[in-house]
């Protein structure tokens, strides 16, 4: 029985097998090759042929059999040998995708079998060969498959086993698929893009960042139908008469009729109150008392234009809030009081009281301040601004964050801005005195601490 050394990688076969392993790219077995030539000690890391090739074989298997161990079969055969030799050199060839076939292995016989020629003996034999490769579980390989060549019923079952449950090996990035990478890789690629994709359809914030101008609404009238007027509207045919009188009649009429109804000392008026002029009294004192019956009632005080103020000078406008969980927003450019801003603060209204740690008080060092500039719209489109922004606060001092009830992030991406009279999230920045008061506090202490220990 022939006996053989154990194979040799050559130089060419290291390199592709490196090549591969930094390029993720498969090394392809394209045959087996026998031949007759001796050696007598030569390097056989430099051969890059075999000495007298007589015949090839296709590669009929690859298996990696464990971390370092890779297998490779072929079925050898004299169906075409004329003239008999004894095997005394075996070559295992391949290439990385279209690159050159090398010479990836060698084996040589220490003992020789005789391979006759197929009119004296019909041979065939099942030939394996089993090369070590530090690492080859990380690498893909593959093979052509010959024709003529059946799979057993084991590789069947083990190519099922292996494709009906696959497993990934994870991606950080989207990349494209490429030909002749490990199949682990493939079924990342994949599976990282199927998530991206499914995060994508879920995503309704407006990813692209698409405007109104790019799907053709940059001109509509996004005024809701019931604060439309029919007058202006070029389905109603342009009418200018409502049951025969004219919209100008009309208008004067109901001016008159709201200006006797707000002449009144008493009664209820429901809806909007919109005054063009100013709101005034007879003396210098006058008081202007808006009540807030129901708890989930609003008052907005807003200025007709961004450069108008709301003016409050001692008591000359009163706004009194009726229960204390409801709302009163003063929408302007600016607010002018020559009082004070004055908080609840008597003990008695309190419960659950106790002293701040430190570690709450020195939040406020984590607060990151920007500079920035307001979108147009918004701010009095002022620009280069340092200041602080909501998201960042609500997660450091939630407590200096007021959000409307109403308000809907996805509305306002949507939108771009576009609210209306819709309030935005704010911060109080009088909720921050606390936490300057205590850090003033602490200061203290760590600098009489020090002073102490001269």
């Amino acid at each position: 029985m022939a006996e053989f050394k154990k194979s040799v990688i050559t130089t060419a076969g290291l390199a592709m097998l490196a090549d591969a392993m930094l390029t993720d790219t498969a090394i392809t077995f394209t045959q087996i090759a026998v031949g007759a030539g001796e050696y007598t000690g030569e390097e056989l890391t430099a051969i890059v042929a075999l000495k007298d090739p007589k015949q090839v074989f296709d590669v009929t298997k690859v298996s990696v059999i464990d971390d370092n161990n890779l297998k490779i079969q072929s079925r050898i055969n004299n169906d075409e040998t004329l003239v008999g030799y004894y095997i005394r050199e075996i070559g295992i060839y391949g290439k990385l995708a279209d690159g050159e076939e090398k010479l990836v292995a060698i084996t040589i016989a220490e003992k020789a079998d005789y391979f006759p020629d197929h009119d004296t003996a019909p041979v065939t034999l099942i030939y394996e060969n089993y090369l070590q490769i530090q690492n080859c579980d990380k690498i893909l390989f593959q093979y052509t498959f010959p024709s003529g060549v059946y799979a057993t019923q084991e590789d069947m079952e083990a190519l099922d086993k292996k494709f009906s449950a696959p497993t990934y090996e994870e991606v950080k990035d989207l990349e494209e698929l490429t030909s002749g990478e490990k199949y682990t890789t493939a079924w990342g690629k994949l599976k990282k893009a199927v998530k991206a994709l499914i995060d994508h359809i879920g995503d309704k914030k407006n990813p692209h960042g698409v405007t109104k101008a790019q799907v053709g609404l940059g001109k509509c009238d996004n005024t809701a139908d019931k604060d439309k007027s029919v007058k202006s509207a070029t389905s109603a045919g342009n009418a200018d008469t409502v049951d025969g009188k004219h919209f100008a009649d009309i208008q004067t009429d109901a001016q008159a009729r709201a200006d006797k109804c707000l002449k009144l000392t008493g009664g209820t008026v429901t809806g909007n109150v919109i005054v063009n002029a100013d709101l005034s009294t007879s003396g210098n004192h006058g008081i202007y008392w808006f009540r807030l019956i129901k708890s989930n009632d609003e008052l907005h005080l807003k200025s007709s234009g961004n450069t108008k103020n709301v003016n409050v000078f001692g008591r000359l406008l009163n706004v009194v809030n009726a229960e204390a969980t409801s709302n009163m927003d003063v929408q302007c450019l600016n607010v002018h009081y020559g009082g004070s801003l004055v908080h609840d603060s008597y003990r008695g209204a309190k419960e659950n009281i106790s002293r701040t740690l430190d570690e709450r008080i020195r939040k406020i060092l984590e607060v990151p301040i920007e500079s920035f500039d307001y979108r147009p719209g918004f701010g009095n489109d002022k620009k280069d601004v340092v200041g602080v922004i909501v998201d960042e606060i609500e997660k450091i001092i939630p407590e200096a964050v007021e959000i409307p009830e109403d308000w809907n992030e996805e509305e306002f991406n949507e939108l771009l801005g576009d609210m209306g009279n819709k309030t935005l999230p704010g911060v109080n920045a009088t909720a921050f005195v606390p936490y300057l008061i205590g850090m003033v506090q602490i200061l203290n202490r760590e600098i009489e601490e020090l002073k102490g220990r001269k």
